[in-house]
């Protein structure tokens, strides 16, 4: 049988092309565990380029025209096709932020959005959310392995060119001759301590941050300079510094940032108060650190709206406290010592009827809600609830459950933790209202007393629930 040397040739030549691509993964995961990035902003147009070859797109780089585009670096605008070229393990960001963002910086409507995992791809088991998808090499490998041997000789001829380039070379330089960082940015996941790694350069200025992913850790970065007249300053700074300084007047101008002492800019000078310290520096620089605080920030935003949407911290119109206790209302505090005494009567570990669902053994500022053991099910606290008095009234504030078996952020379902909104719905449609019934009752002991000092002729039962309901402040948005 005569040999098709035809397709012998194309066998080759993706081989060829796989190889390449293998070395380009790996190429990017030897230099970002260093802390490099510079290859990640190249892999940007080596990714555009395959792309259009494949699919015979005209996607274009954004960031050639718009420095740190937002969102997307790649875009087709007449097919609608946005790609977002990553070397981060995972895209922390939910396809809701993504969608919100796009929004939010991009004028042109995109109908569909593909996030490039070039290392590779943590969402394996959720390729398509929407119009947003989840790609990495192996569907790139994929689509190469359908075109026509003309492409696939095109694609491999396009790498080669980028080998010869020195792309590939292990001990390309890292910096220029003035010691700048090579503009990118990267986010490693650790899901085991519940934190991220956010590295952001331009130009002279290199942060590398903690972006919290679970509500008790809390963010900090470090922060360096690699120009000559500003090299030796190494900054670390917390969480009440970031929040309160460096992230005031971000994405504004820089005479409006938090950080900003005074700028000559005749002179080409910016005078900055990082922290403890003060550093002069020039105009460029000064737009540099700004752009990787405004990255940082988006970044940070995105984790605290995610911590939000799983706590249930979203509807309210008091926002929770650094600690993420969500005030939920505020009540008369003899109100909330009715409270307690019922809470007293009702203990989980004593009886097994409907309202035995809380631990009594807790300090008096507080309501410990717990499965009730009646049912079978893992002990665990769903959540607290505690009184911060003031005078008269007292704010009532969410706090998060613990169950041993699941992490701090993990299983805030309503069966093993209760969210802040379930939590206040209940407690305002449910709790109250039962125990009003009780006072009205006079199942108590001393409540007789305590109605007579707010009523001088007992109502009807439905008259008086209504009544104390409408001495408490709800700050639930839902009810």
């Amino acid at each position: 049988m005569a040999k098709d040397l035809s397709r012998t040739s194309k066998i080759d030549d993706i081989g060829q092309i796989f190889k390449m691509l293998e070395q380009l993964e790996e190429s990017l995961r030897e230099r970002n565990r260093q802390g490099l990035y510079d290859l990640s902003r190249k892999s940007e147009d080596i990714i555009c380029t395959l792309l259009n070859l494949a699919f015979d797109w005209k996607l274009v780089n954004l960031n050639e025209t718009r420095s740190n585009c937002p969102v997307i670096d790649l875009a087709d605008q007449d097919r609608g096709i946005g790609v977002q070229v990553t070397s981060a393990k995972r895209e922390n960001r939910s396809k809701e932020d993504i969608i919100t963002l796009l929004k939010k910086h991009h004028q042109i409507m995109y109908y569909r959005v593909l996030i490039f995992h070039i290392i590779e791809n943590s969402h394996k088991a959720e390729k398509k959310d929407g119009i947003v998808e989840y790609w990495d090499m192996s569907d790139l490998k994929a689509a190469i392995m359908g075109c026509s041997a003309k492409t696939q000789s095109q694609i491999l001829e396009f790498l080669y060119k980028v080998k010869d380039e020195g792309i590939f070379d292990e001990n390309r330089s890292l910096l220029s001759v003035d010691n700048y960082f090579v503009s990118g940015q990267n986010m490693d996941e650790d899901y085991v301590s519940g934190c991220a790694s956010f590295t952001c350069q331009r130009g002279r200025v290199r942060i590398t941050a903690f972006v919290p992913r679970s509500p008790s850790e809390e963010i900090c970065c470090y922060i360096e300079f690699a120009r000559r007249d500003t090299i030796g300053h190494h900054i670390t700074f917390d969480s009440k510094t970031i929040t309160e300084m460096l992230f005031v007047g971000h994405h504004q101008p820089m005479e409006e940032r938090g950080y900003t002492v005074a700028t000559k800019r005749e002179d080409g000078l910016a005078l900055l108060q990082l922290g403890n310290s003060r550093m002069i520096v020039d105009i460029n620089t000064a737009e540099q650190f700004g752009e990787v605080i405004d990255s940082l920030y988006e970044e940070y935003e995105c984790s605290q709206r995610r911590l939000a949407d799983i706590l249930g911290t979203t509807g309210f119109s008091l926002p929770p406290d650094e600690s993420w206790a969500q005030p939920i209302m505020r009540i008369p505090v003899w109100l909330w010592r009715c409270i307690r005494e019922f809470v007293q009567e009702h203990d989980a570990f004593t009886r097994h009827n409907e309202w035995d669902v809380f631990n009594s053994a807790v300090p008096p500022s507080t309501v410990r809600i717990v499965r009730n053991k009646g049912e079978k099910s893992i002990s665990g606290i769903l959540a607290e609830l505690f009184a911060s008095v003031n005078g008269e009234v007292c704010t009532v504030l969410w706090k998060r459950g613990y169950d041993g078996d699941s992490r701090e952020c993990v299983g805030f379902d309503n069966q093993t933790k209760w969210r802040a909104d379930y939590t206040a719905n209940w407690f305002l449609t449910q709790l109250l209202p039962h125990i009003c019934e009780i006072i009205y009752q006079q199942q108590f002991i001393g409540m007789k007393n305590r109605i007579r000092n707010i009523f001088s002729n007992v109502p009807k039962q439905d008259d008086f629930v209504k009544s104390i309901l409408s001495r408490i402040t709800s700050f639930y948005l839902h009810t």
